[in-house]
């Protein structure tokens, strides 16, 4: 929230990026899935969702950890 007076550092910006292009990834999957009503694709998307974003939520914690350690 106070990214002007603590930028983020540039290691952890690369990390976010790619999980957020892989969030959208899943959620197309899964919406292509609701959509046409293919159990697989709808379980595959549920599946890669809640993945990425466990691991967007790990990646926030390590950021949280790093920015008060400084």
């Amino acid at each position: 929230m106070n990214r002007k007076e603590s930028p983020i550092p540039a290691e952890h910006l690369k990390g976010i990026m790619i999980l957020n292009i892989l969030q959208t990834c899943a959620f197309m999957v899964l919406v292509y899935g609701v959509w046409y009503s293919d159990i697989s694709a709808t379980l595959h998307g549920v599946v890669y969702v809640c993945l990425t974003k466990m691991w967007f939520l790990d990646r926030m914690v390590w950021l949280y950890d790093t920015m008060h350690a400084n």
